[in-house]
């Protein structure tokens, strides 16, 4: 059992005895697999990764190396079991190490350290804090009209990470298609979430890449075939997940992107990579090729069904009448609205996001 003691924001273990420091001391920030060492306060488990992705398994394979302490009240003070897990990877530090970073001296972190390659991890965190200082995740970034929140920026930019796409366009598709309102419903459709996913394609790229992003039940359920109404309504709310919807969007993106730009032989303009987002696949082909052979073909003749679920991109109004856009100046306009956004966002690549993992996401079991 973990006696705590608090200091500031963290709470530490008791200090140890001089004996004791050195074997303390190797619980290093890592993703390591021993046992809990600290407790923090949501506060700082939102500094160090968004805590709102907690793993609400108390069995899960996934289980934390940090834990978020309860409420005064809510648990008798230092008891390990009343504190709520955090997903892994987890920052470990001995008591005074702890205690350093939470006076500000990551000097003496630094020193502390010194050649030892178990400590390393203690100036890799101090070197962090130094250049970041306290992050907010509620904090409100500004990008052109768009003023954003931290944590919905840092989960764009950790879904770029780990897909390798560009974060510029991550922002500017998501600006596009929500205005960064992770619960916003489409009234013309089943598209919800971040990225307006209709119904069928997040079944699709969960059934495919979900196993990437901690959601292999998930997918298994998918490939089985029939599954049953809740499982599906669960799956389906998985859309509203940030993090979640960034990375499935990212991973299909590129996976249709590269298939179309090896096909035509060229890479695909910003506004083509958001026509693929926009009418899937097959539509931002279609629309692809006929702007090369048959420029002046009407876009709500080739693609009907995407044109009536959306007037606007299709259909442009003016003293004549509505008139019906050509397939050149439907892409025109896609290049149009895309690249406004990329200029809107290339900043994003200076944002300072730490570099740990987002958490896998572990739902809770029904009934939860």
């Amino acid at each position: 059992m973990l006696v705590g003691l608090g200091i500031g924001w963290l709470i530490v273990p008791q200090a140890p005895e001089p004996d004791e420091e050195v074997a303390q001391a190797t619980a290093i920030l890592s993703l390591a697999e021993d046992k809990p060492v600290i407790l923090v306060s949501a506060d700082v488990a939102a500094q160090l990764y968004d805590v709102t992705d907690v793993d609400a398994v108390p069995d899960s394979p996934f289980a934390s190396s940090i834990r978020v302490a309860p409420l005064p009240g809510q648990a008798v003070p230092g008891v390990l079991g009343g504190a709520q897990p955090v997903a892994p990877p987890a920052v470990k530090l001995s008591a005074n190490a702890g205690k350093s970073l939470v006076e500000g001296d990551t000097g003496a972190v630094t020193k502390k350290a010194g050649n030892r390659p178990e400590l390393a991890a203690y100036t890799a965190l101090a070197r962090e804090m130094e250049a970041s200082g306290p992050r907010n995740p509620d904090e409100l970034l500004t990008f052109g009209p768009m003023r954003i929140r931290r944590y919905l920026v840092e989960k764009i930019v950790r879904a770029s990470r780990v897909t390798s796409v560009d974060p510029v366009l991550l922002m500017a598709i998501a600006d596009k298609e929500s205005s960064f309102k992770t619960e916003v419903q489409a009234q013309t459709s089943s598209a919800s979430g971040l990225y307006q996913f209709i119904e069928r394609t997040w079944l699709g790229v969960v059934r495919e890449f979900g196993p990437r992003y901690g959601l292999e039940k998930e997918a298994a359920l998918l490939a089985g075939g029939e599954v049953a109404a809740a499982q599906r309504t669960r799956i389906l709310d998985l859309r509203r997940d940030p993090y979640l919807s960034a990375v499935l969007a990212a991973e299909m993106l590129k996976r249709d992107s590269l298939r179309i730009a090896k096909r035509i032989g060229r890479n695909l303009t910003g506004g083509e990579v958001y026509l693929v987002h926009f009418l899937g696949p097959d539509g931002a082909e279609r629309m692809i090729d006929e702007v090369t052979r048959k420029p002046d073909t009407v876009a709500a003749d080739l693609l009907p069904k995407p044109a009536a679920a959306n007037k606007p991109i299709f259909y442009s109004a003016g003293s004549g009448g509505v008139k019906s856009l050509s397939v050149s100046e439907v892409r025109s306009k896609f290049e149009t609205m895309i690249s406004l956004r990329l200029d809107r966002y290339s900043s994003v690549k200076a944002v300072n996001v730490p570099h740990t993992p987002e958490p896998r996401i572990v739902p809770a079991p029904e009934g939860r």
